[in-house]
Order: structure tokens, then C-alpha cells, then sequence
């Protein structure tokens, strides 16, 4: 979903040397998924897992694509006082987004907040804005 998740797989090889490592495949309706041991050669491999997702502009405000197709848009501002600032992130996502994408967008969203805030210590407040209807032209 995003580079810096698929970056963790090769911090978690380090914990333990008897850690088993699993492979999680769910099912596009979500109602089934398949479980599949890896070794701990293979794990940190899912690192270069190529991501279908990609950030036009800034952390402040972006639009995001899948493939060449627009998920969603994301706007945030940081509110709130220096000890406790509050990142207020308004998100749109594109009318027929699947849920998964809705999810994949406001993921992006959390990690742009952190992008911005310098530290993975931050308070996130989302609205949710209703989806955006393209007019086609005549």
C-alpha cells in the first residue's frame, strides 16, 4: 500500500532467530484468505512488493493515483497548539472507490501527517467529504 509499510518487513527478520514467518493472500471480496509459511530468506523480499499507489504533489495536499487512475484527494492542515498539534486531514476519494482504496487513501494520509509532523507521534483528525463525481465532457 505504501513504500514505508513495505519497508517493516525487514525490521520484523530481526526480532528472534525461531520467529516463523506467514504469508497473509485475502480474498478481493474479503471473505476468504489463504495462509502460507515463507522462510526467513523470502520475508524481507516482500520489501520490493511493487506498489500500484503514487502521491501527486505535497504532503499537504495531494492526489492520489493507482496505476493512472485517481483514488482520492487529501488535504491537510496542522492545527492545534506547539505541545499538541492536531493534523486535520480532509479526504475525498473518487465516486465508484472501493473500500479497499478508501483504506489505502487515508493510509497515505496518516503518513503524509507523520511526513509532515517529523515523527511517528501524531494526533490525526479525518472528514470525510463525499466522493467526487467527474462531469464528462460533451
Amino acid at each position: 500500500m505504501h513504500a514505508k509499510l513495505n519497508e517493516y518487513p525487514t525490521f520484523l527478520t530481526n526480532y528472534c532467530s525461531n520467529d516463523r514467518f506467514y504469508v497473509i493472500d485475502v480474498a478481493r471480496n474479503g471473505e476468504s484468505f489463504t495462509l502460507k509459511e515463507v522462510t526467513r530468506e523470502f520475508f524481507p523480499s516482500l520489501s520490493h512488493t511493487p506498489i500500484p499507489y503514487k502521491r501527486v504533489g505535497q504532503a499537504n495536499g495531494f492526489w492520489l493515483y493507482k496505476n493512472d487512475a485517481r483514488v482520492g484527494s487529501v488535504s491537510i492542515v496542522r492545527t492545534g497548539t506547539y505541545e499538541k498539534p492536531v493534523y486535520e486531514t480532509a479526504l475525498a476519494v473518487m465516486a465508484g472507490t472501493s473500500e479497499g482504496d478508501k483504506a489505502v487513501l487515508e493510509d497515505w494520509a496518516v503518513q503524509a501527517a507523520i511526513e509532515m509532523a517529523g515523527t511517528l507521534f501524531v494526533t490525526t483528525k479525518f472528514a470525510w467529504h463525499p466522493p467526487i463525481e467527474l462531469a464528462l465532457a460533451a
